[in-house]
């Protein structure tokens, strides 16, 4: 931009004009149109500078791109702490509380329940979307429901990400609607970082951002409390096509 603009001030002051006597020196048509396009460039420069800002905002709303670190084709990693945990599957568990004796279920417990394979169409509330991923994981309502949830005294999930700040939550229609997956593979792969390693909830049929990554607490509730980007004016339900036409 700055070179630009100083390329602009000499051809302005250095350019030849066109002179008569009996008048004021005016600008040749030759010049108008050198001017035009320099404050085109100009502009176009400024645009062109603020292209990468505007590409990660969602109406107002800034998100952080991680690095591509083991992402996968198609797939923008979103993170908002600026970076991805480092969480190690020999220490991670996954704690499901909000009952009288909570539980901690090391992958290979959670994989005893049952595994299941699923293509799902992901799509982002920015707009992108990725259609036919295959997920491997264990459905979140069969899970539960093993465990000893009961929908009618806890008729609301929390879910936490072990990035320490990001949240979810779903109502027990919604799960038993969705049928939402706890997934810890993607193409017969463990989950890259990039992608929520060790585990990540997916939610057929809404926006990615209910699919909170690096799980690793479910809180049984009874009542909802907003997610973090409900708490910033995202829609709570997330049904595809409900935002902005997306």
């Amino acid at each position: 931009g700055i070179f630009v603009i100083w390329v602009a001030y000499h051809l302005v002051v250095h350019w030849p004009v066109a002179v008569n006597k009996n008048r004021q020196p005016r600008i040749n048509v030759s010049r108008r149109r050198v001017l035009r396009w320099l404050v085109g460039a100009v502009a176009t420069a400024s645009v062109l500078e603020a292209v990468p800002s505007v590409l990660t905002m969602v109406s107002g709303r800034v998100f952080q791109k991680g690095s591509n670190n083991g992402a996968l084709p198609g797939f923008v990693p979103y993170t908002v702490v600026g970076g991805y945990p480092n969480i190690a599957l020999k220490t991670w568990r996954l704690t499901v509380d909000g009952i009288p004796n909570p539980q901690h279920f090391t992958m290979e417990q959670l994989v005893a329940f049952g595994v299941e394979r699923r293509h799902i169409n992901f799509q982002c509330v920015t707009g992108w979307a990725v259609d036919g991923v295959e997920f491997t994981g264990i459905d979140l309502a069969e899970f539960l429901s093993a465990v000893g949830w009961k929908p009618v005294d806890h008729p609301w999930l929390l879910f936490y990400s072990g990035d320490g700040v990001y949240t979810e939550s779903l109502s027990a229609e919604q799960i038993s609607q969705y049928r939402p997956l706890l997934a810890y593979q993607i193409d017969s792969r463990p989950l890259p970082q990039s992608q929520g390693y060790p585990l990540r909830l997916l939610v057929p049929g809404m926006y990615g951002y209910k699919s909170i990554k690096w799980l690793v607490r479910i809180e049984l509730a009874n009542h909802d409390v907003l997610g973090f980007w409900e708490q910033r004016g995202y829609p709570e339900n997330a049904y595809l096509g409900s935002y902005m036409g997306v």
